[in-house]
């Protein structure tokens, strides 16, 4: 088992994620994840794909397991 920390952003008012498809989704899977604050931040600043208004979200710590399914 592996496991990774990231950062999401969670829309205040609904409590979903800001996902890759540019829209809110409950689905951690494909929510738009970052390594740390410092990529949010210059992300923030820079990108094309920031949310509309970014200040309704906040960013969160998740951690990132992955399992095999079949024994090694």
């Amino acid at each position: 088992m592996e496991t990774r920390d990231a950062i999401v952003l969670r829309h205040k008012p609904t409590g979903l994620y800001y996902s890759r498809e540019l829209n809110n989704t409950k689905s951690l899977f494909k929510a738009w994840r970052f390594y740390d604050q410092e990529q949010l931040d210059v992300w923030l600043s820079v990108s094309i794909y920031i949310p509309s208004h970014p200040e309704e979200y906040e960013a969160i710590p998740v951690v990132i397991t992955i399992e095999r399914s079949e024994p090694e």
